[in-house]
């Protein structure tokens, strides 16, 4: 648990660290090239303006923002973790509700029959297994069913949408072969 809670510094610092002093670097080497105020230098003042040093956000460097949207990434990245195992917990839930059913169930019907004295035991073996039976086709089965459509759906929307989808404005298009082909031709 202890190394949760180091890895969110770890996740939080680096990153806007690294680009002041990136930052820092390239500032320090652009001035350096900067022709000084007698120089006949050309362009070099419209292209140390045009670099913008805003590590593609355009503008100046605002080390602020860089920290601030490093902490909504950090945050989001926390939450998505503790979601995906609370989704996860989920799954395992079922899982132990499905053991613990399927032990009540063999109690209940095959072990009763089969602690019954000899000449009732035949039929209540024949009784108790069609009873664990029945009940595990309908109920039990029905739960694996359930179990693999919860985990398929919490491996697709939780683990796969998180991971790709990102709302940033790209309007989407299904995939057609029709459109492929008018493309080609």
């Amino acid at each position: 648990m202890k190394f949760a809670f180091l890895s969110v510094p770890w996740l939080l610092i680096p990153k806007p660290l690294f680009l002041y002093i990136q930052n820092a670097m390239s500032k320090k080497k652009s001035d350096e090239h900067l022709p000084l105020a007698g120089d006949e230098g050309g362009d070099a003042p419209a292209a140390a303006a045009s670099s913008g040093h805003g590590h593609g956000h355009g503008g100046e460097f605002a080390f602020d923002e860089i920290l601030i949207h490093q902490i909504i990434e950090t945050i989001e990245y926390v939450l998505g973790t503790v979601s995906h195992t609370a989704s996860y917990l989920r799954m395992w839930a079922l899982s132990l509700a499905h053991q613990q059913l399927s032990v009540v169930f063999f109690q209940k019907t095959l072990q009763t029959a089969l602690e019954m004295p000899y000449p009732s035991n035949c039929l209540g073996i024949f009784v108790g297994f069609t009873c664990w039976f029945v009940v595990t086709l309908g109920v039990l089965l029905g739960m694996d069913v359930l179990e693999c459509f919860l985990h398929t759906l919490r491996l697709h929307w939780v683990e796969f949408q998180s991971k790709f989808f990102r709302a940033d404005g790209h309007l989407f298009e299904p995939y057609r072969h029709q459109k492929l082909l008018t493309l080609e031709q």
